[in-house]
C-alpha cells in the first residue's frame, strides 16, 4: 500500500490555466516551494526527470509540492539512455537531448523551463508580448532590484 498526501488544488498547471493573472508575488512562492522541493530531491541523491507544473501539485494552503516520480530514480548522479521515448522534449536539458544523460542539473533545466512556462510573459500571445514592450519604461530597474527576488534571497540566506 502507498499513502499519499492530499492535494486538494490539483495541479499548478490547471491552476495556472484557470487563473491567467495569477499575481506575480503566488508565482513567486509556487516557485520557492518547488525550488524547496529540488532542493530536498538533490539533497536524497533523486533524479525525477519530469520537472513540469502538471506535476506539480497544490497542496491545502497553495504550497506547491511535486510530485509524479514514475520516471525518477534514486541513489544516482546520473543516468545515461539510449533512447528517449515518451520524453517530454520541450523540458528536456542539451546534455540529455544530446546524450541521453539525466542528473539533478537536467532536473535544474526543466524546472527553469518550468517556471519560464509559468510566467505571464510566457503566457501571453505574441502580439500582447510586443504591446508589453512598448508600453515598457526605458528605465526598467534591473533584476537586482526586483522586489520578489529579493525577497526570496532573504528568505533562503542562512541565519
Amino acid at each position: 500500500m502507498i499513502v499519499l498526501e492530499l492535494a486538494p488544488g490539483g495541479s499548478m498547471r490547471s491552476y495556472l490555466k484557470n487563473h491567467p493573472d495569477a499575481p506575480v508575488d503566488k508565482l513567486t512562492c509556487f516557485t520557492k516551494d518547488a525550488c524547496r522541493g529540488m532542493c530536498y530531491l538533490s539533497g536524497h541523491k533523486v533524479i525525477h526527470r519530469d520537472i513540469a507544473a502538471r506535476n506539480c501539485l497544490m497542496g491545502r494552503n497553495e504550497e506547491i509540492k511535486i510530485s509524479d516520480f514514475g520516471l525518477s530514480v534514486a541513489n544516482t548522479d546520473l543516468l545515461r539512455l539510449d533512447k528517449l521515448k515518451n520524453m517530454p522534449i520541450k523540458w528536456l536539458a542539451p546534455e540529455t537531448l544530446k546524450k541521453g544523460e539525466f542528473s539533478t542539473k537536467s532536473d535544474v533545466w526543466s524546472f527553469g523551463v518550468m517556471i519560464w512556462r509559468s510566467s505571464p510573459t510566457a503566457r501571453r500571445t505574441l502580439s500582447q508580448a510586443k504591446r508589453t514592450l512598448k508600453r515598457r519604461p526605458r528605465s526598467c530597474p534591473g533584476i537586482h532590484q526586483c522586489q520578489p527576488l529579493q525577497e526570496l534571497r532573504a528568505s533562503s540566506a542562512p541565519a
